[in-house]
């Protein structure tokens, strides 16, 4: 029987990432691509379980989220976590660590059936979890140097629920949780968990890796540890795109993005053969930083255009896509940009989305 299922990454800054807000719960109108790229492949190819949930952010109220659709997957936290930005080999490069016991993180699953829920955290601690506030497990997070993955026990299979995670004892560095809807054959596991491949059931699962403000130099650093890899090996991923540029802008020239960017896919590709790999660059923004004002976006663009060209790799020409700067800036006659001058506002995500569905179908129908 062929496979159906499919599973899907973007990774990149916060033009990926976004505010991580449940907007449902909160009531505020998205304002970045994800959640709409996400919920037309779910209908387009069915569910197959709510992906990546990264848990940084925990306790600042405008960033909580942190999977593609926030709405129906999101997590907040209580408590003293602090927040490891831009710097762990974990999927999303980011991590929450806390010492304090009884330190919580509250997540939230507002779809249906459910197979599997996979906690990746690091070494060191312990924690307690339980669901929909009945009766707490524990789990000695134990294991060698690295990332090391956790099956939790006795969750729902089906329709919502909550789950807490909360700091029994010693430093807990929590990194992500996975939401699978179509696992079989899962192994009975403590720790260091080999999760079972995916199912022929059919459906996609969409990891949001985004880590916000976020270079090219940051996904490297994470990229030559073999900690990155062994997390998203467990992932499972058939495609992903890899979307950068804004912060490059900001802390390096074209020609150190392009070698920071050659070198990532070398190792994407040597990593993951089979993954199919698309390549995208921000557009021009309205910054007003010298450096930003110096080092146009378009040579950025041309860097990306460079590296997939000598991989063999689609890139998307959002500049292309997004048209004359001084037409959509923020304050230009028809703004796709917000009032940050680097993100996209509602209608320039709208216009995002548009494109990067077609970029994403054009992997996962070849798949």
């Amino acid at each position: 029987m062929p496979r159906t299922s499919r599973t899907l990454a973007l990774l990149g800054d916060s033009w990926v990432r976004g505010s991580g807000m449940p907007f449902a719960a909160t009531g505020r109108a998205p304002t970045y691509f994800v959640p709409q790229l996400a919920r037309t492949l779910r209908e387009r190819f069915g569910d197959a379980g709510g992906g990546w949930c990264g848990l940084s952010y925990t306790t600042d109220a405008d960033r909580r989220g942190g999977s593609a659709e926030p709405d129906r997957w999101h997590q907040s936290g209580v408590g003293s976590w602090r927040t490891n930005v831009r710097n762990q080999p974990t999927p999303d490069i980011c991590t929450s660590v806390s010492d304090t016991p009884g330190d919580l993180i509250h997540v939230t699953w507002l779809g249906d059936a459910t197979s599997a829920v996979v906690l990746h955290a690091f070494a060191g601690g312990a924690i307690n979890y339980r669901w929909n506030g009945g009766r707490w497990h524990g789990l000695t997070l134990g294991g060698g140097a690295g990332q090391s993955r956790y099956a939790l026990q006795d969750f729902p299979e089906t329709g919502a629920w909550t789950l807490d995670i909360a700091v029994a004892q010693g430093t807990v560095t929590l990194s992500g949780i996975e939401h699978r809807a179509d696992m079989i054959g899962m192994v009975d596991m403590v720790y260091k968990v080999d999760v079972a491949p995916i199912s022929d059931t059919p459906g996609i699962r969409v990891h949001n890796l985004g880590a916000g403000g976020s270079t090219t130099a940051d996904w490297l650093a994470a990229m030559r540890s073999a900690s990155w890899f062994t997390g998203v090996h467990s992932l499972g991923i058939d495609a992903a795109v890899l979307l950068l540029g804004t912060n490059d802008q900001r802390d390096f020239d074209a020609a150190t993005y392009r070698t920071h960017l050659d070198e990532i896919v070398e190792r994407l590709r040597s990593q993951l053969p089979s993954m199919r790999l698309t390549l995208a660059c921000s557009p021009e923004n309205s910054g007003d930083e010298p450096q930003r004002r110096a080092r146009p976006m378009s040579a950025y663009q041309d860097a990306a255009a460079t590296v997939a060209a000598r991989h063999g790799l689609s890139v998307v020409d959002l500049q292309q896509t997004f048209g004359d700067v001084a037409q959509y800036r923020h304050d230009g006659p028809n703004p796709l940009l917000d009032a940050s001058r680097l993100h996209p506002n509602g209608l320039g995500s709208a216009v995002l989305c548009e494109r990067m569905t077609q970029a994403c179908l054009a992997m996962l129908e070849a798949h």
